[in-house]
């Protein structure tokens, strides 16, 4: 049997900086219809920062 987190996302062939496990984190909270607060107050570490896409750093 496999896990939902094993099977590739249909867009994670495309590196636009975010993190994996933080798109499977976004995921779930969709499921659970929980929203995630934006970045203009506070970097919510995806990844971006990292190759330059966050306008927080």
């Amino acid at each position: 049997m496999f896990e939902l987190a094993d099977i590739p996302l249909p867009f994670e062939y495309i590196d636009v900086g975010i993190r994996r496990d933080y798109l499977l984190k976004e995921r779930d909270k969709a499921y659970k219809a929980e929203a995630t607060v934006d970045c203009n107050n506070g970097c919510r570490a995806c990844g971006a920062n990292m190759i330059g896409r966050c306008e927080q750093f």
